[in-house]
This record gives structure tokens, sequence and C-alpha cells, in this order.
């Protein structure tokens, strides 16, 4: 069973889990300090990192590119579901094998393609030293559950390892793309940032060199690939734009807005288009569906916090993003202060599920919603179900659900056949799951992980 939705955005010091609404920072302090983030006066180790992935936060419920991380993961379960409960037999063989019939291969081809990957020579993924060189595209077919052919570009970017003095080639996509980005905005905040060049550095280097009437401004930059991420296709986008920008050398960029403005303009040129004649109403399309396929996708009493959640964390990025395009540019208004945009974004959207370590959390809902005693953890009940499928058959969120005494609702069967407890009478969120996409009474077999 393909994992590939389980992508994380990379960083030594953190991580932000994307579809999952979970951040890592790499530390054993207590983060409950997240509380102090409105006071000017607060400083902690952890503060830049913690902006950095926030920044992934901002761009997976922002834009159309991180919507699809919601919505395929639902797709995911939802393939699954139909290879299930379409077979007669009571028990299931894992790790299970997802055919193609609702395109779910296909779609994970695309996402591959989008994504890009560091480097084609299987390099480590981070690497300290480059300097760009060139890119250049080629057409792939990606065939669907009908047989026909989608044609996408695929985007290779060239650069020397100076360090090796060698050329190497990258699959570029959003994630290069997402990590400038970051690295970007965590620069403003914190002045003494260092990232690798791949993938961290890679995007500026290319809009330097390709572009050099936006390397006047940090924020520029940023907005341009910002703009980007509100395509599928990011990288098909991000190079098309530049491609226009060379046609029109004196272009001049007086703020932020002109930028998201050029590159909408040229939006028209990227393919294919089945979900709207514009950004807009394409990203207002995923929105949609995102919240509908959540909200479909974890009925049962026990989620209903996080139903209500999820909707107006994405609604409210919806509106901020409609009214406000280019708020993501906005966040810092000095080093080590946050600007007043930041924390306007802040009550609209709140913080992911934040934890250290040791795996102590914490988290900021949004301020219209904060008298929910929300779980976020139990949004980890996807990727816990996806372990089954692909062959553990402990679940993974037995150390979240027993670690306070008081509220333990875990039993023996959580580590060797959690999928039994929808027979409870109480059930916990994988038993809510199983039972809400008709798994009851189906059993994996095999020789399951422990």
């Amino acid at each position: 069973m393909n994992n590939c939705l389980s992508d994380e955005e990379h960083s030594q010091l953190g991580s932000y889990e994307v579809g999952l609404i979970k951040l890592l920072v790499n530390t054993e302090d207590d983060l409950k300090d997240l509380n102090k983030l409105r006071d000017p006066c607060f400083s902690a180790d952890w503060l830049p990192t913690f902006f950095h992935e926030y920044v992934h936060f901002l761009q997976d419920i922002s834009t159309t590119q991180g919507l699809l991380n919601f919505i395929l993961q639902i797709e995911e379960l939802r393939n699954v579901s139909k290879v299930v409960r379409d077979s007669n037999e009571r028990t299931f063989h894992v790790p299970l094998i997802i055919n193609n019939e609702y395109n779910f291969s296909t779609n994970i081809e695309l996402l591959s393609i989008y994504k890009g990957v560091s480097s084609d020579q299987n390099m480590q993924y981070e690497l300290r030293s480059a300097a760009y060189d060139s890119y250049s595209f080629e057409m792939i077919d990606i065939t669907t559950s009908n047989q026909s052919k989608l044609h996408i570009p695929k985007y290779t970017v060239k650069y020397l390892d100076t360090d090796a003095q060698s050329y190497v080639q990258c699959h570029f996509g959003s994630r290069h793309i997402k990590e400038y980005m970051a690295h970007a905005l965590q620069t403003q905040f914190a002045t003494d940032t260092h990232h690798e060049d791949i993938p961290y550095l890679l995007t500026e280097q290319i809009l330097k060199k390709e572009a050099p009437m936006l390397a006047k401004d940090d924020s520029l930059m940023v907005a341009f690939c910002d703009a980007s991420l509100m395509n599928m296709h990011p990288a098909e986008l991000f190079f098309k734009s530049i491609e226009k920008l060379k046609l029109t050398p004196d272009i001049e960029f007086h703020d932020v807005q002109s930028v998201y403005d050029f590159i909408q303009t040229g939006w028209e040129n990227c393919d294919p288009k089945p979900f709207g004649k514009t950004v807009t109403d394409v990203y207002a399309y995923f929105c949609n569906e995102a919240i509908n396929q959540f909200n479909d996708s974890l009925k049962g009493v026990i989620f209903e916090r996080n139903r209500i959640w999820f909707t107006k964390i994405i609604e409210n990025a919806k509106n901020l993003r409609t009214s406000q395009q280019g708020f993501i540019t906005e966040l810092v208004e000095s080093p080590r202060k946050f600007s007043l945009k930041f924390f306007e974004v802040l009550e609209l959207v709140g913080t992911p599920y934040v934890t250290n370590i040791k795996g102590k959390g914490y988290f900021i809902p949004p301020k219209t919603i904060s008298y929910l005693a929300i779980e976020p953890e139990f949004l980890k009940v996807f990727q816990a179900v996806r372990r089954t499928f692909q062959g553990h058959k402990q679940c993974s969120m037995h150390k979240h659900c027993n670690a306070e005494p008081s509220t333990d609702i875990t039993n023996k069967l959580c580590k060797t056949a959690p999928w039994e407890r929808v027979n409870d009478t109480t059930l916990c969120p994988y038993a809510q799951l199983w039972k809400t996409w008709d798994f009851a009474g189906k059993t994996p077999t095999t020789s399951l992980i422990e």
C-alpha cells in the first residue's frame, strides 16, 4: 500500500505532517509557553523552528496544493474501503494492494510529479552547497483508470554540487517552493537562520537568475512562490510565469499584490483545469471538497469537535486568502517580532497540534471556537488505520490514548488487534473510523508487523 501521503516537510529541528495538522519541534522544552506568543518579551530557542513549520501549516490550509494533501488522504481510505467491502471474504491480506479503479494510483503519480524530489541520483535530501544552472521539462504520460493518458510536464533543475564539483539534476516541485518560503520567512524572524541550499535555497537561486526583477525584495519572491501554490502543479505555474516574465523584462513589481495579479493572469496557460476557470474558482472548489470529504469521513460523535475545527480553519483560511492574498508575506514586523498580521492569522486559524520530542502537545484553536474541548491528536486516526492496511497490528495512537491515566481508553487489543475494538460499547477514534468506513467484521491477515 502506497505511503507517500504521509510525507513530511523536512527539517532537522522540526517537521510538519501534511494533511494531519500536526507539528513537531525537536525540543524537550514544555511547549505550553505557546500561549505566550502574544507577549513581546517572550523568547524561546524553539520559536524560529515553530515559525518555519507554522508556515507549512498555512501552506497546507490556504493553498490549492496544500488542500490536495487532505483530499488524497481521504481518497486513499475510499479506495481501501471499496477493495475491502467488495470482497465476500471476512479476511483480507495486508499489505493491501489497491488497484486503479478509482484513479488512486493515477493521483499518487500526479502528486509525486507535483511535489518533486531532492535528487534523481539518490543523494541525501539536504545538500549544503549548490549553484543553480538551468531548468528543463519533459512531458510524462500517466494512465488513468479508463486507460486514457494525461500529459503532465515534469520539471528538472540542473545545479552544481559545489563540494563535489559535479553537476546534479533534481526533480523540482512544490517541496522546493514551500521550503524556500518557510526559510525566507524564518530568516526575517531569526536573522541567524541557516539552511542547506537543497532544498531550502534552490528556488531563490532560480528566481535570482531567471527573474532578477523579483530579487530586490524577498517578499516579492515569497509572493511569487505562494501564488504558484494556488495551482495543483506548482512547478508548472512557477516556470510558466518565469517564461512569461522573460517576454516582459522591463516589468516592475511595486508590491506583492502585483505579483499575485501577474501570476494569476498566466494561470490560463497551465493545464489541465477541470475544476474551474480561474485560480479563485479552483481554490474554492478544493476548499469545499476538503471540508465535505473530511466531514463525511469522520462521522460519529467522537469526531464532532474535530469536524467543527477543520471546517472553521479551512473556511477562515479561505476568507483570509480571498480578502488578503499576500497575508503570508506580512507575518514578521522585525527580527524576533511577529507582526499584527501574524496575530490576526493566529486568531483566525490557530495552530496545528504542536508536540515536543517527548510527545507532549499543545495547540491554539481559532478564537471563535476556543470554547470547544478539541482533541487535535484524533486526526492521527487516518495514519493509524493506514498503518493497519500497510501490515502493522498495533494502533499508532496507543501512546496518545493512554497518556493520561484519568482518560485512558486503551485495552490489550490496541497492541494486537485494534480493529476488534469496533465491538466495544464505547468506540475509540480508531474503532469509530473502522466502523464509519464499513470495515466492521473484516480482519487483516498475514505476517503483521509489531
